[in-house]
């Protein structure tokens, strides 16, 4: 209900002009028209405002759900990241803690974290803005290639953020592979937790689409991160990252 009251809010004017102009004739008679700008200042009626206020005042506390604290602004970017080795990070240790599942490498598209965290406390609202899709948790399992066609991936496209591996690249070329301080392993298959959009092949991450597939889950990115920083809240823990070198492309 407060979804549906926050869209009819929202997008009353819109519907309206939709309205509109779906019973209009489709014959164009001339391309007279006019801009209508949609903003916080346009008049809003009172009965509409009376209906949607206790909804948004419902969701405006719960955004503001204080869930943990950071010293310092974490910062997304391209390539190694503050915020996406944090994001990795609490990816790998809730497969490990929570699922009983450790993996290898911790994989996250850098175009799925759409907002930094800032200095101070973090709200709710915050990891919603981080991560507004509903991407979920998935566990793959691939093979020495499979770790060298990520990491090539890494180097051509610095679009990734990883735990549990280090890259070193040079002119686009991978010149070292990593994975728990070690040299790949022909042999040797890598547990990989990942989301399901790029685990189906998106952000050209085709080349994930052929792994096995270990884990599927229904848990999204942003509930995991919800449970992992109030996890570290609880354990008296600031929420911090930083650039750790995990990824150098020359």
């Amino acid at each position: 209900m407060a979804q549906s009251a926050k869209f009819l809010y929202t997008r009353l004017p819109f519907l309206a002009l939709l309205f509109l102009l779906s019973c209009a004739s489709p014959l164009v008679k001339s391309p007279d028209f006019e801009f209508i700008e949609l903003s916080e200042n346009m008049a809003i009626l009172a009965d509409t405002e009376a209906f949607v206020l206790p909804y948004r005042l419902q969701m405006e506390r719960e955004m503001g759900r204080v869930l943990g604290e950071s010293p310092e602004e974490i910062v997304r970017g391209r390539g190694e990241n503050a915020l996406g080795n944090l994001v990795t990070d609490l990816q790998a240790s809730y497969t490990a803690e929570k699922m009983g599942l450790p993996v290898d490498i911790s994989l996250m598209n850098n175009g799925g974290m759409r907002s930094n965290l800032p200095a101070g406390p973090i709200t709710l609202g915050h990891i919603f803005e981080l991560s507004p899709f509903d991407n979920y948790l998935v566990i793959l399992e691939g093979n020495k290639a499979a770790v060298e066609a990520l990491a090539a991936f890494a180097a051509e496209r610095q679009n990734i953020s990883v735990s549990g591996m280090e890259i070193r690249s040079e002119g686009g070329r991978v010149r070292e592979i990593t994975v728990g301080g070690k040299a790949l392993e022909a042999g040797r298959m890598y547990r990989i937790a990942a989301n399901d959009y790029i685990a189906n092949g998106g952000d050209y991450m085709e080349f994930l689409v052929p792994l096995k597939r270990v884990e599927e889950t229904s848990l999204t990115l942003r509930e995991l991160l919800i449970e992992r920083i109030e996890a570290r809240t609880a354990q008296g823990e600031a929420i911090t990252a930083a650039i750790e070198n995990r990824q150098v492309h020359r």
